[in-house]
């Protein structure tokens, strides 16, 4: 008899991967393995930061694009518009997981942007509504890898 569990749908928590995935990016990160790591990062970064817009508030990138702005003005530059200043904030991630069919390398910091992208992860899940964020990962382990993360990055920059 043949067991098809394995082709099963199941239901999942969407904030819930996203948790699992900056879980396991802070993990890679704390492996120096970069590149995986902001991957992963990236995407919980972006899946937290739309459920901390659906509560009405801003995310961590809506952060930096103010700050951006804002920094421009004050240093009388020319200030970058929106997608302008997300496509550079966002250039690496994305790099990472697409192929755009020209250039074949990319030059950045790896440990750096994993980062930078990890901490807008973890912006992100702070702003989330306490009873809202749930602890998904056992034994409050990811508050554990939280402040690994944070010991770990005190030579980043």
């Amino acid at each position: 008899m043949v067991n098809n569990n394995y082709m099963n749908e199941k239901k999942y928590n969407v904030k819930a991967i996203a948790i699992e995935h900056l879980s396991h990016a802070i993990k890679l990160y704390l492996n120096d393995e970069y590149l995986p790591a902001i991957t992963l990062a990236g995407a919980a970064e972006e899946i937290l930061g739309k459920f901390v817009k659906k509560e009405n508030k801003k995310n961590a990138l809506s952060s930096i694009i103010e700050f951006a702005k804002l920094y421009a003005s004050a240093m009388n530059k020319k200030v970058e518009n929106d997608d302008q200043i997300i496509n550079r904030s966002n250039k690496v991630r994305n790099k990472l997981k697409h192929f755009d069919g020209n250039k074949e390398e990319i030059c950045f910091i790896p440990k750096l942007e994993a980062f930078l992208i990890i901490s807008r992860a973890i912006e992100n899940y702070h702003r989330l509504p306490y009873n809202k964020k749930l602890n998904y990962l056992p034994d409050n382990s990811l508050d554990e890898l939280l402040n690994k993360f944070r010991l770990a990055s005190t030579d980043v920059g």
